[in-house]
């Protein structure tokens, strides 16, 4: 049976980027990893129709540079996708053209099984591995693949190749891993014996050429598991550990066309009732450092419960999206409509804290001009006016396009007024447009 290989492209007159001299890169279709920021995601995304080759087709295509491969000490390197998948090709090619005098190299990610390696070493001059990431977890989260397979073909390789024959490559990968990180899997490569070890930044290819939907979407979960798997992680260590009243939170994430995007939960020790504007403060200070450093916009809310009061609420996402797929299916006024009856339900669920900027919501001209006193759970932005009991609660919106956004006084186009009774149930509601 004749061997053959599917290409996504010919690369020529490479020159020092892949070890000694010239050469011609081979970019193999197929991988089995899905790396977020994969820089050739066309050669598993189905986005082009490979060209294919026989062995002596393949030498036909790449001998127009064997001078230069000659001059230089360069010659072929297979890369990808991932060339080990095609080492039955490999290895014929190389045995019918070794005579040629070229250098054979690999480009690999080690992410298939260990036989396909074992059956392609005594062939290959130089291997360039591309490792990702030395720590487990943060490993199979970027690539969906198999971090115990490609160690222990990492360990099989360097037994049977010795280190003069490796250079790996150790990548600093946006929302992945810190400097701190790349000089730790520097070390631990060092402490394997691997002596040639270059480091370097992944870049984001869709910033610089169009990209399939399919590669565009993963990229983007694993971009959104990252920020919320770090938004978490902060919280915790840098909000509520060190925010003395904090006692748990919680996290509830909105689709992009409803008003809000994300709503910070947090339990709070009841005997600091009395200093929730400074407790506020710390919050949202801190998760703007947060969300400076992972370059987001400010677009959460912020709500304040005492311990226990919420045993019985539900934050799930699929509460959130259960929401989100009504309302697609809605007209503008069956939509208000909904929202509206949202609002009723929960009431106090909406008298939420909302920054989008350190200098707005004042909250302390609310303590200072109103005389009612709410329940120490609830903090109320300038989004809102109070009245007291058997009155009403005003609430400032805008409207854009078709959704209401909750907004300061300022910015408002529409108001919502909620008559109350003494008990703070809602009498009658209705939105009005505001007339400056």
């Amino acid at each position: 049976m004749i061997k053959m290989i599917s290409v996504s492209k010919i690369s020529r007159l490479r020159t020092y980027s892949d070890g000694d001299g010239v050469s011609t890169l081979i970019g193999c279709m197929g991988c089995p990893l899905r790396c977020a920021y994969c820089f050739n995601p066309f050669s598993w995304d189905e986005s082009i129709k490979p060209k294919r080759y026989t062995v002596d087709e393949l030498y036909d295509e790449v001998k127009k540079d064997n001078i230069y491969f000659l001059a230089t000490g360069g010659g072929l390197v297979f890369g990808g996708g991932e060339p080990l998948l095609y080492h039955d090709f490999i290895k014929e090619f190389i045995e019918k053209y070794r005579p040629t005098g070229w250098k054979f190299t690999l480009e690999t990610s080690l992410s298939t099984k260990q036989e396909c390696l074992k059956d392609i070493i005594p062939y290959i001059d130089y291997f360039i591995v591309d490792t990702k990431d030395m720590d487990k977890n943060r490993y199979e989260l970027y690539t969906k693949g198999d971090y115990d397979l490609f160690l222990s073909n990492l360990k099989y390789l360097l037994e049977n190749v010795g280190a003069d024959k490796i250079r790996v490559r150790v990548p600093k990968i946006p929302k992945l891993n810190t400097l701190y990180d790349v000089r730790v899997n520097s070390e631990i490569l060092k402490g394997m014996g691997f002596r040639e070890i270059e480091v370097f930044n992944y870049i984001e290819v869709d910033e610089f050429e169009k990209i399939s939907e399919i590669a565009l979407r993963n990229k983007q979960e694993f971009v959104e598991l990252m920020t919320n798997n770090f938004i978490k992680d902060f919280i915790l260590s840098e909000i509520v550990l060190k925010v003395t009243p904090l006692i748990d939170f919680h996290i509830k994430c909105f689709p992009g066309y409803l008003w809000k995007n994300t709503e910070f939960i947090f339990e709070f020790d009841s005997v600091y009732g009395e200093n929730l504007y400074d407790l506020k403060e710390a919050i949202i200070s801190r998760l703007c450092e947060c969300y400076d450093y992972l370059d987001l916009e400010y677009s959460f809310y912020v709500i304040l419960y005492p311990v226990d009061s919420l045993v019985h609420k539900s934050f799930g996402k699929d509460e959130c999206f259960r929401t989100a797929d009504v309302l697609e299916g809605f007209n503008q006024r069956d939509r208000d409509d909904y929202l509206l009856k949202l609002w009723e339900k929960d009431k106090w669920g909406y008298l939420e804290f909302k920054n989008f900027c350190r200098t707005t919501n004042k909250l302390s001209d609310y303590f200072d001009n109103y005389t009612y006193e709410l329940d120490p759970k609830y903090i109320l932005s300038n989004s809102y006016e109070v009245f007291p009991p058997e009155s009403e609660i005003r609430i400032f919106l805008n409207k854009s396009g078709e959704k209401y956004n909750i907004v300061e006084y300022g910015d408002a186009t529409h108001v919502l007024v909620q008559k109350l009774d003494i008990k703070m149930e809602v009498i009658s509601q209705e939105i009005s447009m505001l007339n400056r």
